[in-house]
């Protein structure tokens, strides 16, 4: 699948409770995700081109460097943990019948 392959990696942010928070949060959240891909490559042997973003992600081109042919694209999608069961005080069942009917 040479050529037709990328790396989709979703982030859970911990500080995110609800939808509304990740909603308001979203530009600084691909912001912060942005600078931790750049600090990584800048300590790797990895450069970084053709940044992108989509109203929900990051997308980046990495390459290996002295490597013209090695190269991917990334993905970062940043989200949160929706802890329905600890948050709702319904069981794992009542949870699973919920989303059956709905």
């Amino acid at each position: 699948m040479k050529g037709k392959s990328d790396i989709d990696c979703v982030i859970f942010f911990n500080n995110l409770e609800t939808m509304q928070e990740h909603k308001d949060n979203l530009e600084k959240s691909k912001k912060n995700l942005k600078l931790c891909l750049q600090n990584y490559c800048n300590r790797s042997n990895l450069s970084l081109s053709c940044w992108d973003e989509t109203p929900f992600a990051v997308k980046a081109k990495v390459t290996l460097n002295n490597v013209s042919d090695a190269s991917f694209d990334v993905d970062l999608l940043p989200t949160f943990n929706a802890d329905i069961e600890s948050k709702s005080g319904l069981s794992k069942l009542e949870l699973k019948l919920i989303f059956k009917i709905v």
